[in-house]
């Protein structure tokens, strides 16, 4: 049976969280490098103020490179803008 150290080479290198908000996309840039094939993106919570549509709004997060991640609303349709909470954890 396979264990967590496994998938993720021993353990945690950094974290690193904050909140954004777009209404389209927006670039992040991250505080501190990361090696992008050693790291993933978790959105912890996504709000949005619902525009002129009754269509929810949700957020999509993806790492671009070592030092941006790129918040996206996903249904532009809506008018709304979105409030994404985000943490990228880096491993070992």
């Amino acid at each position: 049976m396979s264990n967590l150290s496994e998938f993720i080479g021993g353990g945690i290198k950094s974290v690193q969280s904050g909140v954004t908000t777009t209404n389209t996309s927006a670039d992040v840039t991250l505080t501190t490098a990361i090696d992008p094939a050693k790291s993933f993106i978790m959105i912890n919570g996504t709000q949005s103020n619902v525009g002129s549509t009754s269509a929810p709004a949700y957020g999509r997060a993806d790492i671009i490179d070592s030092t941006t991640i790129r918040i996206t609303e996903t249904n532009q349709l809506s008018g709304a803008s979105i409030i994404v909470y985000w943490t990228v954890v880096e491993y070992y």
